[in-house]
């Protein structure tokens, strides 16, 4: 092979690199996720990659800017959690297992201590939004909204207190 051929693939392969790189950062990014609250899922200081345009579905690991929440806008700063409820969702906990829409999830990422009433107590979101002053006392997570939980449920702080995380507050959705 001629050198110019040579010289040819390597600058065609170097664009390609160069563009792909910008492009993986312009869909998402890595974080480092600071807390227990996620734990055993996400360890303290442990990095996670967020991508920024994926379609949010129920147990995605979301971080969420607490800027563009209404709920806590003297707070400045990023929250990571499992979004457990999505709109139109009715939601409640019995004795620390969590319905939607009246079924058991499956919460195979908590380990036996975080399934217990103590840790994620008993509630419906019309109990939570009463308990914790919440704006809006409603029966189901409102249209573009989504109810988030850590999986560290007893040192979480997290939908149960703060309410619903707007749609406009989601950063990114964690890459498993």
């Amino acid at each position: 092979m001629s050198k110019v051929k040579v010289l040819a693939a390597w600058f065609v392969t170097g664009i390609l690199c160069f563009t792909a790189f910008f492009m993986f950062r312009k869909n998402g990014a890595e974080v480092k996720v600071y807390g227990s609250s996620m734990a055993p899922t996400i360890d303290s200081g442990q990095k996670v990659f967020i991508e920024y345009h994926k379609k949010i579905k129920r147990s995605d690991v979301v971080v969420f800017d607490t800027k563009r929440m209404s709920v806590k806008p003297e707070e400045s700063g990023y929250y990571i959690k499992r979004v457990i409820g999505l709109p139109g969702d009715s939601i409640e906990s019995k004795n620390g297992i969590i319905y939607v829409n009246g079924r058991k999830i499956d919460e195979s990422y908590l380990n036996e201590e975080q399934k217990t009433s103590a840790s994620t107590g008993d509630w419906t979101l019309h109990d939570l939004g009463v308990r914790n002053h919440w704006k809006t006392i409603v029966d189901r997570v409102p249209e573009n909204s989504y109810f988030v939980l850590g999986d560290h449920r007893s040192t979480s702080e997290d939908s149960r207190m703060f309410g619903f995380v707007p749609k406009r507050a989601v950063v990114g959705v964690m890459d498993k």
